[in-house]
């Protein structure tokens, strides 16, 4: 976790900038929740985490924030 780099505050920002208080934020590929808890600054009415990795997955339980943790990958979301 310490190891990988950071997300720029002007992207936080921008997507604050962009979605006043969004009902719903949705992190593919959450991996260890570091963009995830950053995303939480925006104040979302539900986060939802999707990952493949079963234990990246278990690591996401520890973030309060997160309301859903799904295993999925990107090419598996129902989204068109």
């Amino acid at each position: 976790e310490q190891a990988r780099p950071s997300y720029p505050t002007e992207a936080i920002d921008l997507i604050k900038s962009l979605y006043n208080k969004p009902n719903r934020i949705i992190d593919l590929g959450a991996g260890t929740g570091k963009l995830t808890r950053l995303l939480g600054s925006i104040n979302a009415q539900e986060i939802i985490a999707i990952e493949p990795v079963s234990k990246m997955r278990e690591n996401l339980k520890n973030i309060p924030l997160i309301t859903k943790i799904i295993d999925g990958a990107a090419d598996q979301i129902p989204f068109e």
